[in-house]
């Protein structure tokens, strides 16, 4: 029990100043504008600095998820948003950094050189309690730790949490095979099935946010539209995107992909002069067409 309460003192201390770096660079792009030699460049700034500040995430965010030790020792911890010192060096990677596939990847039947993968549970950015996945350890087990490569203790523990009347991201306990699918090529025709509560609108969207960090000057968030079935439906997604740090993404129910129509209108209810002018409208158009095949010799029937 000692040991596993020093080891949270010790990656509470690295989460602690991590969080300092990620304020420094919050406080440091909020005085940025102020430097701008005339209006039209403070504007400029202040626009390319909100979206920066959108990717770095909000004071109160715990600033990793997770964390993935090497054989040899290296290890990364993998977070919503890449976080660096101040002298450049990375303390954070981003998830949808190509570097951190392997957090998603690993298993016991094919460790990717990774010993460990581990994950925190948080509140805030003080961190609760964490579990760790040994993969040496499945690989000697595996007939009693088949589950744990598709099912890990972090996954049960969202799937048996409370709903709330808003999706969350999973990026922390997004799986291999959700995660094939999240980084599928874009230029492909990708179709998601499953039943209810599958997880298919989660993956959607992480895919989206997936490739807009890597497909960077080929996509951009004005290039996408998400469509829901319902208003109730976009209320429930749209604070998931946000939370990845993609937040200029346009997302409509398909009842606002037409022009307003009153609902309930009876066609054969319209007023006698609505109902003149557009007989009147048909003669003319009739007109005009017998006019057009007329001058081309040919006759109207």
């Amino acid at each position: 029990m000692y040991a596993v309460s020093e080891e949270l003192s010790r990656e509470q201390k690295y989460f602690d100043a991590a969080w300092d770096h990620r304020e420094r660079m919050r406080t440091t792009l909020g005085q940025a504008a102020g430097a701008a030699a005339n209006s039209g460049a403070a504007a400029r700034i202040r626009q390319d600095t909100q979206a920066r500040l959108d990717r770095i995430g909000g004071a109160d965010e715990p600033v990793a998820f997770g964390r993935m030790d090497y054989e040899d020792g290296e290890a990364f911890y993998i977070g919503h948003h890449a976080i660096f010192d101040d002298h450049a060096e990375l303390l954070v990677m981003n998830w949808q950094a190509p570097a951190a596939a392997r957090y998603y990847e690993a298993s016991h039947a094919d460790p990717l050189g990774l010993r460990l993968k581990r994950n925190f549970e948080c509140s805030s950015n003080t961190i609760t309690s964490f579990s760790d996945t040994v993969f040496a350890q499945l690989a000697a087990d595996v007939a009693e730790l088949e589950a744990h490569e598709d099912v890990d203790d972090a996954l049960l523990a969202d799937l048996n949490s409370n709903r709330t009347g808003t999706m969350q991201d999973i990026v922390r306990t997004i799986q291999a095979a959700q995660f094939d699918l999240i980084r599928a090529p874009i230029d492909q025709l990708l179709v998601i099935q499953g039943g209810p509560g599958t997880g298919k609108t989660a993956v959607a969207l992480h895919r989206v946010s997936w490739l807009l960090f890597n497909s960077q000057g080929r996509l951009s968030a004005q290039d996408v539209l998400i469509i829901g079935p319902s208003p109730t439906f976009t209320r429930y997604t749209r604070t998931v995107l946000p939370s990845l740090g993609d937040t200029s993404i346009e997302q409509r129910d398909i009842n606002q992909l037409h022009p307003p129509v009153k609902r309930g209108r009876q066609e054969g209810s319209r007023s006698r002069e609505a109902e003149g002018r557009r007989q009147d409208g048909w003669a003319r158009t009739a007109g005009a067409l017998r006019s057009g095949r007329a001058a081309r010799g040919t006759a109207l029937d």
